[in-house]
């Protein structure tokens, strides 16, 4: 399961697709692309199919259909896909955000811009230095932008794509959407809290999430593994890891890592109950369990602050009062 992209209310909006469509809502059409964005993917394959190339899907299964409609409803939106509009004395990106909340209640989130190095910061830096035509700015929109010595702009199409492996990654790991892309019962559910509640990040929706990872998400497992590997290397030494400072024995964030680093490669050498996998390649190194670790803080499991994490003899702490209160929630 990827943190990327998987807020709670990215699964609900996408469950909200498999929902409408299979209970026999109809395929939108066009979903309002920019005509001018239309015309630069013309202009960059004359064959291909605008929705299917913005979304990178290439047929008409369950699956497709259904995140061809997220993503053109929720974040792929016609005000996303401009890249540019231009006030008067420069081009400028347009601030737009997404339709999907953040999962810290905050706003909405962006994509394609929001940062000094984003892809259309880079598209209107181009036009303003006059380096491209506005024709060229939509074709970088769809096609993205090659970079010398850095990491390349990444363009709707490569977007769609791994966005769609951390949504798809995480509906299936908590057993959200079946086999065939259609949603389970504990999936509808999910959705129902969200409507009932009224949106994804009311305390129940967050309760339910976070109970659906300890159980079907095989989280509680994950923490089984980490609490027996921690017993066996403390028990043996208690100060396992730490530096002496001042005559004082110390677990630091370096020991923090190099513990993590042992449990990580306990559980796939010793226990085999993990497998390194990278599915895609990524401009930044990842740190040990960054997934893992990630939703756990998220959701209470462990402690979000830094200075918290750091205890002697402990390696990772773990919140057992709020494991059990998930555990005791009926899915």
């Amino acid at each position: 399961m990827r943190e990327g992209s998987t807020t709670r209310d990215v699964i609900y909006c996408y469950l909200k697709s498999a929902i409408r469509l299979y209970g026999g809502g109809a395929d939108a059409s066009g979903f309002g692309i920019p005509a001018a964005l239309v015309a630069a993917i013309g202009r960059i394959d004359s064959r291909a199919n605008p929705e299917e190339y913005l979304s990178y899907t290439s047929d008409s299964t369950f699956g497709s259909r259904v995140w061809r409609d997220f993503w053109f409803t929720y974040v792929a939106t016609p005000d996303v896909l401009r890249p540019f509009v231009f006030d008067g004395t420069s081009y400028v990106t347009p601030g737009v955000m997404t339709k999907v909340s953040k999962d810290d209640g905050k706003g909405s989130s962006q994509i394609f811009e929001g940062r000094a190095n984003g892809l259309k910061e880079t598209i209107c830096a181009q036009l303003n230095s006059g380096t491209i035509t506005e024709d060229q700015g939509w074709e970088f929109m769809a096609s993205g932008i090659s970079m010398t010595g850095t990491q390349n702009k990444q363009r709707v199409r490569s977007r769609a794509h791994s966005y769609r492996e951390d949504v798809d990654s995480a509906v299936a790991q908590l057993k959200w959407i079946d086999n065939t892309g259609h949603p389970t019962d504990e999936g509808y559910r999910f959705v129902n809290i969200c409507e009932r509640y009224g949106v994804a990040n009311s305390s129940a929706a967050i309760r339910y999430f976070g109970a659906t990872l300890i159980h079907t998400g095989q989280y509680g497992t994950f923490l089984h593994y980490i609490h027996r590997l921690y017993e066996e290397i403390f028990m043996a030494d208690p100060v396992a890891f730490s530096k002496s400072k001042g005559g004082v024995s110390v677990f630091d964030e370096d020991s923090y890592w190099a513990y993590l680093g042992t449990i990580e490669d306990r559980m796939k050498n010793d226990l085999r109950v993990i497998r390194k996998v990278s599915g895609r390649s990524r401009p930044r190194s990842r740190t040990i369990f960054q997934a893992e670790l990630t939703f756990l803080r998220k959701y209470g499991f462990i402690p979000e602050g830094r200075n918290e994490r750091y205890r002697l003899a402990v390696g990772l702490p773990i919140n057992w009062v709020r494991v059990h209160e998930a555990m005791r929630i009926e899915l």
